[in-house]
């Protein structure tokens, strides 16, 4: 119906049949979300993302489903919710709970105290969950702060850094090496990031063309870093611009690490052989170079349906016939793939229990 019509429709409804009409609607919604977070929670549980090339379930969400990242973020943490906890569903589809109270709730939950959570939160309002869930798990206190973000037009990108008073995180736990017999694990190349709903709450905020704003916590070494790094570049960045120096570091970061992933300097442009394939592990840099360069940096797996993973991120060296079953290092049996697509293709090449019994850890 078009949107004029569906107006004037409106327009002349009763007071009363208005209302009844907007309770209904708000109950079918409210019913089709929990069946959303339902296929949404079992499409989780099977992974179906993977083979659709998505390295997420919120990477899927966003880019598939055309959700809002606010949107996954909320409907993934909801659909895990409702999963472990089904009395959560029933109380969402009867609208005793909504979407965001139990995104609130889901850090907090146990078997032991689930229900009793689900009963306190029981039509209550966003606030009125912070302020419950305060008394229970009552959080350490923040400094009070003010921070006054002036952009000058005239400078093509501005980065606005709010900086911590003191260290408020602890550093995350290094990754456990993967088990020698994956024969997808060969050689990370690439740098770890955090995707999806659980991601660091780092927040990017485009202001203008061109210029953005970051709000991100850094600990106490970091701060420490850039301090010096401001103190060293006061010849060429008197103003000690915070922006500015965080630019010129990350311009040196990505330099360095992309330098073993390009031609020498002074390379002849003839086409050299590639160096042989072996029978060992360990991958030469010749051999990383080459791979990175023809797959461009990318994941290379390709969904069904035709669709390339554009994942960047943890990227890794993968034997295509894999390693433990004869295959060789060499450029033509290597790939990159994303680390979710890694494990994915060792799954099935290997089935998922054997996979889940490698990643255990030792008794």
């Amino acid at each position: 119906m078009p949107d004029r019509v569906l107006a004037r429709s409106l327009a002349n409804l009763p007071d009363q049949v208005l209302v009844a009409e907007l309770r209904r609607l708000l109950a079918e919604q409210r019913e089709r979300l929990a069946e959303v977070l339902l296929h949404l929670g079992e499409l989780d549980a099977r992974r179906l993302h993977l083979p659709a090339a998505y390295p997420s379930l919120f990477e899927y969400c966003v880019r598939e489903l055309h959700f809002s990242e606010h949107e996954a973020w909320a409907r993934i943490r909801a659909a895990r919710v409702v999963r472990r906890y089904p009395g959560a569903l029933s109380r969402l589809a009867d609208g005793r709970l909504h979407l965001t109270a139990i995104t609130l709730l889901a850090p907090h939950l146990r078997s032991d105290n689930a229900r009793e959570l689900f009963e306190a939160a029981t039509h209550r309002s966003k606030f009125e969950i912070q302020a419950m869930l305060a008394q229970r798990f009552p959080q350490p206190e923040i400094a009070t702060r003010v921070v006054s973000i002036r952009v000058a037009p005239a400078e093509p990108a501005t980065v606005a850094l709010l900086e911590p008073a003191a260290a408020a995180a602890a550093a995350a736990n290094e990754p456990t090496e993967a088990p020698r017999l994956v024969p997808a694990r060969v050689d990370i190349i690439g740098v770890s990031a955090v995707l999806g709903p659980e991601a660091p709450r780092t927040v990017v905020t485009p202001l203008a063309p061109e210029r953005f704003a970051l709000h991100c916590t850094l600990l106490e070494q970091e701060m420490a870093d850039l301090k010096r790094a401001q103190e060293l570049l006061g010849g060429s960045i008197p103003s000690g611009d915070a922006a500015r120096v965080i630019g010129r570091a990350l311009r040196l970061l990505v330099e360095r690490l992309e330098k073993p992933l390009r031609s020498p300097a002074g390379r002849s442009e003839v086409p050299t052989p590639a160096p042989p394939a072996t029978q060992s592990r360990h991958v030469p840099a010749e051999v990383r170079r080459r791979v990175w360069q023809r797959d461009a940096g990318q994941c290379t797996f390709v969904s069904a349906s035709g669709r390339r993973c554009d994942s960047r991120r943890d990227l890794e060296l993968d034997h295509a016939q894999p390693f433990a079953r004869g295959g060789r290092t060499g450029v033509e049996n290597l790939r990159l793939r994303c680390r979710a697509h890694n494990q994915y293709e060792a799954e099935r090449a290997y089935g998922a229990g054997f996979m889940d019994e490698k990643r255990a850890p030792p008794p």
